[in-house]
């Protein structure tokens, strides 16, 4: 039998020939005309409004389309200061800025290679060779390695744990959690040894005029990596935007860029030298439920270094570096540097500070205290010696170690609704 197609079609109506009048053609050129005038300028009003700046807080945002530390680094500069109009100031800066930026970002990587750039994958891979890499890189791993620092070396433990951060849920992370596969922990047990130690594993720095080092690898470790098929052996690791910030700070410094603060989303900071208004920062202790409260207010003015630590993610960047179970617990990047394991903390907030010491000096010094299990008064005060300070909270008092904090124009704390106590040396 056929079957027949059914139209569904809409019932439109006729489609009108409508003649246009060739009349008034030239005034409707003239009008047409005038439309793309005012369109054209209305265009041109809306990207002067855009590209100009005017004077006073801008935040600096690099000139390119690359996602270089996209989100992880922030520029506020108080432009309009100087005989230069703040448009010109901006441009400026976010040339140097820009170019800083990604030269650090090439640098600094462990992951990839990047043509006529030596940075860190390049020593990994070319191990007992000697390199002549560039000022930036050279210096960076003398601050990393400096007194005796072994924290560059423990890449491959903090690798083991940025499996943790990217698990999809809770029975993946623990697949890849030491605290909870055995067989990762004694992974750690294995490694431990080797980048605690000179004899395995060491940067040795051959030539400071040509910048040129070798990463020096033991036989025996390079068996043990191979075996754990672990192929990082170095790494700025958390400490990474730190040098950031500082290399862009000192970079503005020295093109005499002295109004503005650099910081990043994980608690490093450098005010570049402003002496004529001040700044604050916020001393926060962490609430139920991951949140946080402000309970003391450090104001201060000219050059300064501070380091604010968080054992909570925050930010939606803090996925890499975190991870939150189910149940509340929490894997972070703070890695206790005597066991390899990732233990609870003493505190959850920590602000460290100090006009005499830069960004990453002042991470690497504190580093250590406040990724212990346990938080020993001595030793923070025996950094005062440094000229590095702290100031954090428990049971609602706020602690400090530097008297002038309740004096000091220039650098003074102010708390609301708690206590407050005074840390003597």
């Amino acid at each position: 039998m056929g079957r027949t197609a059914r139209d569904n079609r809409p019932n439109l109506k006729p489609v009108k020939k409508i003649e246009l009048s060739e009349k008034n053609t030239t005034w409707r050129f003239v009008l047409l005309v005038l439309l793309l005038l005012v369109a054209a300028v209305s265009f041109t009003v809306f990207l002067t409004s855009l590209l100009n700046k005017d004077k006073g807080w801008n935040v600096i945002t690099p000139s390119d389309n690359e996602n270089i530390y996209q989100g992880e680094i922030q520029l506020n500069y108080d432009l309009g200061k100087g005989d230069v109009g703040a448009t010109a100031e901006y441009k400026a800066i976010q040339s140097l800025y820009t170019e800083k930026l990604s030269l650090a970002y090439k640098t600094f990587s462990s992951q990839s290679d990047f043509d006529g750039i030596v940075n860190i994958k390049t020593l990994s891979t070319s191990h007992n060779s000697d390199i002549n890499t560039s000022p930036l890189l050279y210096q960076t791993l003398k601050t990393m390695t400096a007194n005796g620092n072994r924290i560059l070396y423990y890449a491959p433990i903090f690798s083991l744990y940025s499996n943790v951060f990217y698990s999809e849920d809770d029975v993946i992370a623990k697949e890849q959690d030491p605290n909870w596969n055995y067989e990762l922990r004694e992974d750690i047990n294995r490694l431990l040894p080797y980048v605690m130690s000179e004899e395995h594993i060491k940067v040795e720095f051959l030539d400071d005029e040509k910048y040129t080092l070798r990463l020096f690898v033991s036989e025996d470790y390079l068996a043990v990596l191979s075996d754990l098929f672990i192929e990082d052996k170095i790494s700025l690791g958390i400490f990474e935007m730190a040098f950031v910030v500082d290399y862009i700070a000192d970079t503005l410094i020295l093109s005499d860029y002295t109004d503005g603060l650099v910081s990043s989303y994980n608690g490093y900071s450098r005010n570049l030298g402003m002496y004529d208004q001040k700044l604050t920062a916020s001393i926060n202790e962490k609430m139920e439920n991951r949140t946080f409260q402000t309970v003391a207010n450090l104001s201060y003015n000219g050059s300064l270094s501070m380091v604010s630590y968080r054992n909570y993610p925050l930010f939606e960047l803090d996925r890499l570096n975190f991870y939150l179970y189910e149940d509340g617990s929490l894997v972070s990047p703070f890695i206790n540097l005597y066991t390899g394991l990732n233990d609870t903390l003493a505190l959850d907030d920590m602000v460290f500070y100090s006009r005499n010491v830069s960004c990453a000096t002042l991470a690497l010094s504190t580093y250590p205290l406040f990724a212990n299990a346990s938080l020993m008064g001595n030793d923070i005060n025996d950094l005062t010696s440094q000229g590095i300070y702290c100031v954090y909270t428990v049971d609602k008092t706020v602690f400090y170690n530097e008297a002038v904090l309740f004096s000091d124009d220039n650098l003074k704390i102010i708390v609301t609704g708690y206590n407050k106590s005074y840390l003597m040396a």
